[in-house]
This record gives C-alpha cells, structure tokens and sequence, in this order.
C-alpha cells in the first residue's frame, strides 16, 4: 500500500468517523473508532506506539507516544506527523484546513 492510498484511507475513515460522531467526545472515543474503520478498510494500525529517541546511539523510550501508526509508514500525535512524507503533510493540513 503506498502513500496515497494510506492517505486516501485516513481522510477517508476521518470524514466517516467525524460525520457519524459529530464534534464535542473525548480523543480516546475518536480513536477507537477510528481504528476500528481503519481495520475495516483493511488497514493496519497500532495504537500509544512508544516512539524512542536515540542519544549518543542509544535507544532511549523516554515517553514520546505516537497516538496511530498506520501501515507502519504514517504516525499521528502532535503534528508535525513523524513519519508522515512532506508532500502528505501539507495535503492533510490542507484538507483539515478546507473542512473545519
């Protein structure tokens, strides 16, 4: 699966996800909803994935948590998206910035 068919099925599943739940829960209740649309479409996702830093070559888990992983490619927390490409960034932002 490559980066456009990730991110097609991400604002896809959001879109879903926001219009059948409206606005107004907590984090926790959009999350398991949409892992669980993610899941349906037939793609993988991990959740509270610790992301490790690396000091003097040492791998250190010092609490940095990514909320998603998706397809062990895009990662969402705090944007900026981690291991999200550039180009996929700003299309996200643009999208979130149209339909708000």
């Amino acid at each position: 699966m490559d980066y456009q068919e990730i991110g097609r099925g991400i604002i896809d599943s959001s879109i879903k996800v926001h219009r059948t739940l409206g606005p107004g829960l907590l984090e926790s209740a959009y999350q398991a909803c949409m892992k669980y649309e993610l899941h349906r479409r037939g793609i993988r996702v991990e959740t509270k994935v610790d992301q490790p830093v690396t000091y003097e070559g040492m791998r250190i888990v010092a609490g940095y948590r990514l909320d998603m992983v998706v397809e062990n490619r895009v990662g969402s927390g705090d944007w900026p998206l981690p291991l999200t490409p550039p180009d996929m960034r700003v299309r996200i932002r643009r999208f979130a910035k149209e339909n708000t």
